[in-house]
Order: structure tokens, then sequence, then C-alpha cells
């Protein structure tokens, strides 16, 4: 992940021991869990479709036309 290119990221440094999670970071569609180990940072990336089904979502484009549609009347 180059620098700068996370859009959301988790401080967990209050909670970090030997192998657990240290930050959760979104970047653009994947998560990366980074994790406190004895040789350092390990990260994981995940797809962040392993957790949302986008398709269950309306976007913006759907709400604000359906919102001018309810307006209309």
């Amino acid at each position: 992940m180059s620098a700068g290119s996370s859009t959301t990221s988790v401080d967990c440094n209050d909670f970090i021991k030997d192998g657990m999670l240290s930050t959760v970071e979104l970047d653009g569609k994947q998560l990366i869990f980074n994790f406190n180990t004895d040789a350092g940072m390990q990260p994981i990336s995940v797809a962040l479709s392993n957790f949302i089904d986008e398709t269950q979502y309306w976007k913006k484009s759907e709400t604000s036309s359906a919102a001018e549609i309810s307006t209309a009347f």
C-alpha cells in the first residue's frame, strides 16, 4: 500500500499485544489488517466484499433520484 492511500484507519495502539491486531485500514475496496508480531507488522489484505454485499445497498444516485420522486408528490 502506498503512503497516504488509505481512506480510513482505526488505531488500536492502546490494545496492542504480540500477535494482536494493531490497525485496520480501508484502501479502496480492500481492508488491510495489520498484526503486531515478533517479526514486526504483518499486514493481511481482505476484499471488502467478503464482509459487505454491495448489491444489498442503494447507491447515492439511486437515493437522490428516489428522494426527488417522493418530493414531487
